[in-house]
């Protein structure tokens, strides 16, 4: 895994993409004060969530530096949901993710082989996000009060990101395509979840993700059926 094979082969889209979102980033940034952390945050990220679209195993290192930076934005606003989903959930399930796709990569490559849900699946997900979502909404002041944080001031939104994006996470691991479905929901609530406490960095970071997933959608399909076509081989 050269360090440096994560930049090559990237297409037009995924170039200008990437320019566009850290012109955004920076003048958000820049406007709005936002620290060096949270800018931090904001650019592993981005990496992480291009590199995830691309099917790329170097996602992971980028998914620690953002889980780390962004357990500490989450803390400062009061959203004790994200902070233990980072601390808890997203920091450890970098190693496991990497261990797992390093078993299913192609030699030739960084890219990863992709799977798709059966209606069962899809049964689980709705069901497990549903139920999730409504115990950890309800346990969150506990949750603030015993960290010694401010109140949470959207509980349940911040328990629906959490648990769904534990649940995405589970599903990239695994190398399901679905989990954009998940990640399509968590962004859009975790755009509304910042713009309530007026951080138009994260703001503009959720709302790339919300695009980015669109791309890796698309891309991951464009994986299934290329692992459809080698199977056939």
């Amino acid at each position: 895994m050269e360090f440096m094979s994560q930049f090559r082969g990237w297409t037009n889209f995924e170039k200008i993409w990437a320019i566009i979102f850290t012109g955004l980033l920076l003048y958000t940034s820049f406007m709005w004060g936002d620290d060096i952390v949270g800018i931090t945050a904001s650019m592993s990220g981005m990496l992480c969530v291009i590199l995830v679209a691309k099917g790329n195993r170097w996602n992971y290192f980028w998914g620690v530096i953002n889980a780390l930076t962004y357990s500490y934005v989450a803390y400062k606003a009061g959203y004790s949901g994200d902070l233990l989903l980072n601390m808890l959930c997203f920091l450890p399930m970098q190693f496991i993710g990497l261990y797992m796709w390093n078993k299913n990569y192609h030699n030739t490559s960084d890219v990863v082989a992709v799977k798709s849900f059966t209606i069962i699946n899809w049964i689980t997900t709705v069901a497990m996000v549903s139920i999730g979502t409504v115990i950890i909404g309800l346990l969150m002041p506990t949750i603030n009060e015993f960290l010694g944080m401010d109140p949470n001031p959207q509980p349940f939104i911040d328990a629906f990101t959490t648990f769904a994006s534990i649940y995405a996470m589970v599903l990239m691991v695994q190398r399901y395509t679905e989990q954009y479905a998940l990640w399509f929901l968590v962004n859009i609530f975790s755009v509304i979840m910042w713009i309530i406490m007026d951080d138009m960095t994260m703001v503009v970071m959720f709302s790339a993700y919300f695009i980015n997933g669109v791309y890796g959608w698309y891309n991951w399909r464009k994986l299934e059926v290329l692992e459809n076509e080698n199977k056939l081989i």
